[in-house]
């Protein structure tokens, strides 16, 4: 017997060993690489590729999107971005960047463009810098064929030649002579060194070329994705060769704050969530109902002797029904004394007796219907066909 049990979990597991082969050499597994999505701080962050490559390349690298950085500017060993504003700076934070800059600090500045002829005088037109728009509005809105998105301006750095995308709706003009010409295309100078002090201010007509390259979406360009982006042409390199000498780069963009709803359902959303649905189930209540909305139909009444019979048969199982034929003789005598006046003058068995010939119901059938209690269901439901007849004479 255990001879014959051993050999019965031998075959078990000779057979269990030939299924797991059997499924070993049909079923394969293949690694397939899919494209994760971007990280958080990449989302909110449009200079986040700027600031890993700064980091990779050993340089320390820090970004902010409010002027917060600007009221206690860092140290002038340190190098600062500043471009994307909203609004131009105050006259203070620019005499505030000016001698940070004559005091040995490195300035990479993008000139919030206000056209000509303003108020005073902005941080790049106190350098001497001017920023020019080459197309007007109805240029650029246009479909000709000579109107160019973007531009490539190149530039020299240790006798090297580099490329670097500009928007061809801007160019410099400079109003000094010991402006350096950093990158130009053919539409002008897109960025100029301006040495001030024991520092220097690089004035640059744009910076999308900074932003973190959107990949997952889609832009402009032959290829389906945006043509900005550090790794477009020498984009990176560029924004190397002019850092490589500092200790730290902060990075200054300036976006729009965030809704006041959007803050909250970022720090609290299962308040927030939960806060929707009592707000729905409360607006839900003021209807008083939960479905939809029924037309209604004009001069809908409901039928005398059909809401009585139901309203006598619930009262009936609600042993109700007395007190509710009290209420109803009272109303129905005041009634009939209302509408005949001539009945005030007779007797009871009188008036019943006038009451048949006007409605056709014998009076004493009457009498029991106006005066007796019921006692069953039937005799009430009879007094109610009484009651209903009187009502309508």
């Amino acid at each position: 017997m255990i001879t014959r049990t051993r050999m019965l979990l031998v075959s078990l597991m000779i057979l269990f060993l030939g299924c797991l082969w059997w499924i070993s050499t049909k079923v394969t597994v293949d690694t397939i690489q899919v494209r994760t999505p971007p990280s958080e701080d990449i989302l909110n962050n449009p200079m986040a590729a700027l600031q890993h490559l700064l980091i990779n390349l050993g340089i320390e690298a820090e970004s902010h999107r409010d002027r917060k950085l600007l009221h206690n500017l860092p140290s002038t060993e340190d190098a600062l971005i500043v471009r994307n504003l909203i609004q131009p700076l105050t006259e203070e934070r620019e005499t505030a960047l000016i001698e940070w800059v004559a005091e040995g600090g490195r300035l990479i500045y993008e000139p919030f463009w206000l056209g000509s002829g303003g108020e005073r005088a902005y941080l790049h037109e106190k350098m001497g810098v001017l920023v020019n728009q080459t197309y007007s509005d109805e240029d650029a809105e246009s479909e000709d064929d000579e109107y160019e998105y973007e531009v490539h301006a190149q530039t020299k750095i240790d006798d090297e030649t580099i490329f670097v995308h500009f928007l061809s709706d801007y160019y410099l003009t400079l109003e000094a002579e010991d402006i350096e010409v950093v990158a130009t295309s053919k539409v002008g100078i897109h960025a100029a060194r301006v040495y001030h002090g024991k520092g220097e201010i690089l004035f640059i007509t744009d910076s999308d070329f900074l932003n973190t390259p959107r990949t997952w979406s889609k832009g402009y360009g032959e290829d389906g994705f945006s043509v900005y982006g550090l790794p477009k042409h020498d984009h990176a390199y560029f924004i190397w060769t002019q850092l490589k000498d500092r200790k730290k780069v902060w990075i200054l963009h300036e976006t729009l704050s965030p809704a006041f709803l959007s803050v909250i359902y970022q720090h609290f959303p299962m308040f927030s969530i939960f806060g929707l649905i009592w707000l729905t189930l409360f607006f839900f209540y003021l209807l008083k109902r939960f479905g939809p909305i029924i037309k209604h139909e004009d001069q809908a009444q409901r039928d005398l002797s059909q809401h009585l019979l139901q309203a006598g048969l619930y009262h009936w199982q609600h042993d109700k029904a007395n007190t509710l034929l009290s209420q109803w003789r009272s109303r129905i005598e005041k009634r009939l004394l209302r509408r005949h006046p001539h009945l005030a003058g007779y007797q009871q068995d009188e008036f019943f007796h006038q009451l048949s010939i006007m409605c056709h119901i014998s009076a004493p059938l009457l009498k029991s219907a106006m005066s007796e209690p019921c006692r069953n269901e039937n005799e009430f439901l009879q007094f109610l066909k009484s009651l209903k007849t009187l009502w309508t004479i």
